[in-house]
């Protein structure tokens, strides 16, 4: 003989086969479902039949409250874990009773699904927008932090680490609260630069946030999420970047960084000790295979700061994938990592496009894109567009090594031959091994006709980092003649032939010719 809770079961089991199809037994039926409630079914079609009995039971106002308050504690469970497999549940309990809590778990699942846009809207309808309490703020910065709204999510930050909240307990990890609000501000920062606010007390704003995220991370309380670090650790890169050479950086970096290191941090961390003139942490800190779309897009950013342009073309599959697989993020992502190839190999047609043709203002690539292009305007010899982008306020955020490198070329571009060579001298004395000051002091030294003093700069670079500056070793060996050997260079490194193109161009421009048409030769030999 069956159990009553079996009983119970069967009857609701045939309660959802049948309910569609018979609407009059509807009622009658529903009665089953506190019941089963109160077993804490919780399935799919127990959700449903929940929403019908809740609605039902709002319609006719004749059912007993305990029961409702049975059918709802159960139906919040079935739908409060906050999944992608529960929107749609909370969708129907929104649209077909007009459940505030069933929007506030939308906007919870849109926000961790990225879709920023609709979080908000969830959040409006929820009455979120009007709440102050410390964790509502967070869940709000979020969502601002997400559409790029940096004002908006400063404040929610803020408020969120508040810990003298009378009405409300604090935020359990008000430290990834403030961390998130610090990087809102530099962010928000960003923006005022670009849209070209004056930089004024930038840099002390900068440096005051950067020791905060250092006393964070070095004295605690530390946050408990983990992305919360990783965005510390990325901004304090950032910032160290813009206000100090790489040198500077190396000498204080174990203080500025502690605990393990993030797949971001580990490559701007690797960008700087190569920018320095030494051995990274782990020459290739992140291995294209076991990492995503996008971790992969700046594994080959930093390996083209390497000088290393054929890895490229390895993950390009993933960069011309379909737009429907890639977000907004990722796509921008792949169109600069085209425009930075295309720089190196000398397309400039192709970098043009991609460089002046989009809107980067909006994206985390703005700095990165900015550097190109100055670099595009400098290869091109429009240096009074050169010129009026360095005075931007937007210049302010690019690496400091980046934009002195930049106002030295600039100078000698100009004819300022002087002027050019002091800028050159101060970089060699405050950064004696970084490979960009000795490539750049090395190609200048050589088309002033100082060849004693460029061989002995391109020698140094080849003691420090070989790989990084094979071809300007190369050239300068085979310009004094001692090695004209162009297929044993090809040989050695076959990433020189996408360089080719650049380096003939440069050659050309400091009176090499024959040497630019050997190299040019050879290499096509090497195609044929």
């Amino acid at each position: 003989m069956l159990e009553a809770a079996q009983i119970v079961d069967r009857a609701f089991q045939l309660f959802c086969c049948f309910r569609k199809q018979h609407d009059d037994v509807l009622a009658p039926a529903c009665r089953l479902i506190p019941a089963v409630a109160r077993e804490h079914r919780a399935d799919r079609d127990a959700a449903l039949a929940y929403i019908e009995y809740l609605s039902l039971a709002k319609k006719s106002a004749v059912a007993d409250p305990s029961d409702v308050d049975a059918v709802l504690a159960s139906l919040q469970s079935c739908c409060g874990n906050r999944t992608a497999e529960s929107r749609q549940l909370n969708q129907i309990a929104k649209e077909v009773c007009e459940f505030a809590w069933a929007s506030q778990n939308l906007m919870h699942i849109y926000s961790a699904e990225g879709h920023f846009k609709q979080a908000l809207e969830e959040a409006e309808y929820c009455g979120a927008l009007t709440r102050t309490d410390p964790q509502t703020a967070f869940d709000l910065g979020m969502i601002y932090r997400g559409l790029g709204k940096w004002g908006r999510a400063t404040d929610r930050f803020a408020g969120a680490a508040r810990d003298d909240v009378s009405e409300a307990p604090p935020l359990q990890d008000r430290s990834a609260a403030r961390v998130y609000c610090l990087e809102a501000q530099l962010r928000g920062s960003d923006v005022g630069l670009a849209e070209g606010w004056a930089a004024t007390d930038h840099l002390h704003l900068w440096q005051q946030w950067q020791a905060e995220l250092v006393g964070i991370l070095c004295d605690g309380p530390v946050p408990a999420e983990g992305a919360a670090i990783e965005v510390a650790q990325t901004v304090i890169l950032e910032v160290e970047r813009r206000v100090h050479l790489p040198g500077e950086t190396l000498q204080i970096l174990p203080r500025l960084l502690a605990g393990h290191l993030s797949p971001a941090a580990v490559t701007i961390v690797s960008q700087i000790l190569v920018e320095g003139g030494q051995h990274p942490l782990d020459r290739d800190p992140l291995p294209p295979t076991e990492t995503c779309d996008a971790n992969r897009l700046c594994h080959v950013r930093y390996q083209l700061s390497c000088g290393r342009t054929s890895p490229a073309r390895e993950v390009f599959a993933a960069a011309e994938a379909p737009a429907a697989a890639l977000d907004g993020l990722l796509r921008a992502a792949a169109r600069l990592l085209r425009a930075d190839v295309s720089i190196r190999t000398g397309h400039a047609d192709a970098a043009f496009g991609i460089l002046f043709e989009n809107d980067w203002s909006a994206t985390p690539f703005f700095s990165a894109a900015f550097e190109l292009q100055v670099e595009y305007l400098l290869d091109q010899e429009q240096l009074d567009e050169a010129r009026q982008r360095l005075e931007q306020p937007a210049a302010h955020r690019l690496p400091l090594l980046t934009c002195r490198l930049a106002l030295a070329r600039l100078a000698a571009s100009q004819g300022d031959w002087q002027s050019a060579w002091n800028q050159y001298q101060q970089l060699l004395t405050a950064e004696p091994r970084a490979p960009r000051v000795l490539a750049a002091s090395g190609w200048f030294a050589l088309t002033l006709g100082q060849d004693a003093f460029a061989e002995q700069v391109f020698q140094s670079l080849l003691h420090t980092d070989p790989r990084h500056c094979y071809a300007q070793v190369g050239y300068q060996l085979a310009a004094h003649g001692r090695s004209a050997d162009w297929d044993a260079l090809f040989e050695a490194e076959p990433a020189l032939r996408d360089l080719t193109v650049p380096l003939v161009k440069q050659l050309r421009r400091a009176g090499r010719w024959d040497l630019a048409n050997e190299l040019e030769t050879a290499a096509h030999d090497q195609v044929t």
